[in-house]
């Protein structure tokens, strides 16, 4: 079993300054049991693979929030992003693409559905988000993909396939 702990501080020292450093990690606990990792055939211990975890997370999240001004939007972004790396929608390259489309469908799909079926009459995503917190979504979101992943991917993939052609445009003159 592998597991990985985070910690982070999100209180900067003052708000009133445009300093996010408050967003480092404050404790990443790497635990590993049956796990390799090895650059050029060199095998990486446990120090290192806990710093190119950890370095790669801040980098991911601090390029979330980099331009921003304040530390309200700077959170927000933060938050959406760290949401993001969690749920498996990160997006890749030019930042309109995921690494797998149809995951990220079956996800949204899962995503509708636990909204569907779990929010109050008249909710919106938003306060039901924040009745709800993360943990429980993701505990839901998991079960939808486990009982109905097959029928969610069959979806899934016409969706994308929709979108993929529906992106195309050829001229034949």
């Amino acid at each position: 079993m592998s597991t990985l702990k985070i910690t982070f501080r999100k209180e900067p020292t003052s708000k009133s300054k445009v300093q996010f450093d408050a967003f480092d990690i404050a404790d990443l606990a790497v635990e590993f049991e049956d796990f390799d990792l090895s650059i050029n055939g060199d095998a990486v211990d446990a120090e290192g693979v806990r710093y190119i975890i950890g370095y790669g997370l801040q980098q991911a999240l601090a390029d979330s929030y980099a331009a921003e001004t304040t530390y309200d939007k700077a959170a927000s972004k933060f938050d959406k992003r760290l949401s993001a790396i969690i749920e498996g929608d990160m997006v890749f390259g030019s930042g309109n693409r995921s690494a797998d489309p149809v995951a990220t469908a079956m996800r949204e799909l899962a995503r509708d559905l636990v909204f569907e079926l779990k929010s109050e009459s008249g909710e919106t995503r938003e306060k039901f988000a924040k009745r709800v917190g993360k943990a429980q979504r993701a505990a839901w979101l998991q079960k939808v993909l486990e009982q109905a992943g097959d029928n969610l991917r069959e979806r899934a993939e016409v969706i994308v396939a929709q979108k993929s052609k529906s992106e195309v445009t050829v001229n034949l003159d």
